[in-house]
């Protein structure tokens, strides 16, 4: 059996990044054991850490993740989040301008954001 405080007191003492528990713990379906021991082996643990993904501009709104959303300059994490959820719900957006929509956003950011978004 593995002694999880020694092993993890070992991982810490050689420098190796730790998955936070809420990434295990939130994401169990998304995340294979292999995954996990990628991340521990010295990857980044946070997403927020990791390398971010070279993106095309115009981003389509209809399509993007998260992950590519939270790129773009101008727009959080959270407003990302908002931006699918709503996608999800309601459907794809027919225009940029539909984002006022989203709670959280509002017309002067989309207009700034008008050229780095597109709808696809």
């Amino acid at each position: 059996m593995i002694n999880l405080p020694k092993l993890i007191a070992v991982a810490i003492v050689a420098g190796l990044a730790l998955p936070t528990f809420a990434e295990f713990h939130h994401h169990p379906s998304k995340q294979s054991r292999a995954n996990m021991a990628v991340i521990a082996k010295g990857s980044p643990a946070r997403p927020e850490q990791r390398p971010l993904t070279r993106i095309k501009i115009p981003v389509n709104i209809n399509t993007a993740t998260v992950r590519i959303l939270e790129q773009v300059e101008g727009i959080s994490t959270q407003q990302a989040e908002a931006m699918i959820a709503y996608r999800d719900h309601h459907g794809k957006f027919k225009t940029v301008q539909d984002l006022a929509q989203v709670q959280g956003v509002g017309l002067k950011q989309i207009e700034q954001l008008k050229k780095s978004l597109a709808v696809g």
